[in-house]
């Protein structure tokens, strides 16, 4: 089981010379995250640096068709990131489109725990609740930019809307202080909820 296409790359001599079978797992549509990442910005924005843009989206898939085609079987969590794979060549019928999954008898509704964790949260009845959950560091994949990109939203809407809202962050990382300075600028510090690293 391979969770990178790099990885799977340097991996696959490994494969040839023992015979074993590799899956390769995609969890991210990689050209669409080229689109809107904000480290990409650059290049797609600027005429003279798009070529550059273009050439890296084109090792992308190139990589991405290599990995895929040579991989025994393919899993992809998502919908968007089979149909990006189908769009790069894939055959279908080699993806195999298999969901992040919880343990249904461990994570069950618990009324009076929801009313609990509400109540220790500062959520108001009628409050709609934002929840993003992932590891919150610069090193992440997202690098932050999804995180960032919710508190920029929530800061446009209307404030009738906003106050309803309540962003709960569940996770920690060296960027939790990054994020929590960010909905101080943008007057979210009271709607934004930083809760830290929950244990399974």
């Amino acid at each position: 089981y391979v969770p990178s296409t790099r990885l799977f790359l340097l991996l696959y001599p490994l494969k040839k010379l023992y015979g074993i079978p590799i899956i390769l797992s995609i969890q991210g549509a990689i050209l669409k995250e080229m689109e809107i990442m904000p480290e990409f910005s650059k290049f797609r924005d600027q005429w003279i640096c798009f070529p550059i843009y273009k050439l890296i989206k084109l090792i992308r898939i190139l990589e991405m068709k290599l990995s895929a085609t040579l991989a025994d079987e393919v899993i992809a969590i998502s919908k968007a990131i089979k149909e990006e794979l189908i769009s790069v060549g894939i055959k279908p019928s080699k993806i195999n489109l298999i969901y992040y999954a919880i343990d249904t008898e461990q994570f069950i509704r618990n009324e009076e725990k929801r009313i609990e964790l509400r109540k220790l949260f500062g959520v108001e009845k009628g409050d709609f609740i934002i929840n993003y959950t992932a590891r919150l560091s610069k090193d992440a994949p997202t690098k932050l930019w999804s995180a960032k990109a919710l508190i920029s939203t929530v800061s446009f809407l209307p404030s009738d809307i906003q106050t309803r809202i309540k962003i709960l962050f569940v996770g920690g990382g060296d960027g939790v202080n990054q994020l929590r300075e960010m909905a101080f600028q943008n007057r979210l510090e009271e709607k934004s909820v930083f809760i830290g690293i929950v244990p399974p």
